[in-house]
């Protein structure tokens, strides 16, 4: 089922990519269209890997906590808030980097393995050179909120999730990182994210002003 469904992906992806030009309307959002077109042209992935995300060591992963400390510590209350929000509909919470290196995890104990599994964890990057369109990734490239609903992402390893993600700024305008919620399984309507992402943004929102 999974090579089928990479298969499948794969010829969606070239497909909707190589007819987009030609095509009044696409089934993707402009921002993913863009995204899908850099991860083929310019970062040359490829979209049927099942490969998850890279994950940092452990070292690796306590530089960046460090240098990123002041930001864990204010953005702390807020990721937690947004957790006891939609942790009932089986959300996790990722706080990441500048970078989209996964700094804080919010998830309860219910769904942790599985949600490790398909590379929702602490340490793990999702920059969009390594892992194309995803929730993470988009908002880095764009700065500005996004919803990558699963087929939405490039990679097939991650076609089952949907993905949540706003900006958060510092006073000077520069890029801190990236709030994110996920799911491992939602309505196939991208409308159903509409007050996951409120939620979403309401909460970078916060983040910034406590600074």
């Amino acid at each position: 089922m999974l090579a089928a469904n990479s298969r499948a992906h794969v010829d969606c992806v070239s497909r909707v990519l190589k007819n987009a030009e030609r095509q009044p309307q696409v089934p993707v959002p402009a921002l993913i269209l863009d995204s899908w077109r850099r991860s083929m042209e310019l970062h040359h992935l490829d979209p049927g890997s099942q490969q998850g995300p890279r994950i940092l060591s452990q070292n690796l992963l306590n530089e960046c906590r460090e240098r990123a400390e002041l930001f864990l510590r204010i953005a702390s209350d807020a990721v937690a808030r947004l957790h006891a929000q939609v942790r009932g509909a089986d959300y996790c919470v990722l706080l990441t980097d500048g970078q989209g290196r996964t700094i804080d995890y919010r998830v309860d104990s219910s769904i942790r393995t599985d949600c490790r599994k398909a590379g929702l964890y602490l340490g793990t990057c999702w920059s969009e050179v390594e892992e194309g369109t995803c929730g993470v990734a988009t908002v880095l490239t764009s700065k500005a909120p996004v919803t990558v609903h699963k087929r939405d992402h490039y990679r097939a390893a991650f076609i089952g999730l949907t993905c949540t993600a706003a900006p958060v700024f510092d006073p000077l305008g520069e890029l801190l990182g990236v709030v994110d919620v996920s799911a491992l399984k939602s309505p196939d309507d991208r409308r159903s994210q509409h007050l996951i992402r409120q939620l979403v943004e309401q909460t970078a929102r916060e983040i910034e002003n406590a600074f």
